[in-house]
């Protein structure tokens, strides 16, 4: 009988250590696999991160250049460069749209009044940033994963590049203080 009850204990033991055993080997398992999981998604970060801080830095580099070409021309006649085509005034909703010509593509204009009776300064900042359309054109080439490259101003028009369609999008003051930092 006492060979009975060793051979059933012992029976148990190695059951129980090959329990055991198959519990070990599967959470080493399951952690070599969170490991590989982990350390994946650690990779994707730093390459997500390095693209941001990529993208990031170019930007910075593009708004130094629109900057610096804005301060270069602080005095820019605005009379010598009335690029803009076929204004429209939409006087329902008291806005105006205009191509931008200038560069391959081209950006749009919309604004809040009717651009015939805008205030000469006012005309001149308008001016001013359809002369910046080359410059975000170069811009956008060189930041292919932004989808647009605008200028907003507190007089209540915006600049867009590239070219949207007034029935896409027409610029209004409430806009200002939401989407515009």
């Amino acid at each position: 009988m006492l060979t009975h009850k060793y051979i059933k204990n012992a029976l148990i033991f190695f059951i129980s250590l090959l329990v055991v055993l198959l519990i070990y080997i599967s959470f080493r398992d399951v952690n070599e696999k969170y490991d590989n999981i982990l350390q994946g998604i650690t990779h994707d970060l730093r390459e997500t991160s390095s693209d941001i801080r990529t993208t990031l830095n170019n930007s910075e580099i593009h708004l130094k250049l629109i900057s610096n070409v804005l301060e270069s021309h602080h005095d820019y006649d605005a009379t010598d460069h009335r690029e803009l085509e076929n204004i429209v005034y939409f006087s329902d909703s008291n806005q105006f749209y205009a191509d931008v010509t200038l560069g391959e593509k081209g950006s749009s204009l919309s604004g809040t009044g009717n651009f015939d009776t805008l205030d000469e300064a006012i005309l001149d900042e308008v001016y001013g940033a359809a002369f910046l359309t080359p410059f975000f054109e170069t811009a956008k080439e060189n930041l292919q994963s932004i989808q647009w490259i605008y200028y907003v101003s507190q007089n209540n028009f915006i600049n867009i590049h590239p070219r949207v369609a007034p029935s896409e999008y027409m610029f209004t003051p409430t806009q200002l203080p939401m989407i515009f930092h």
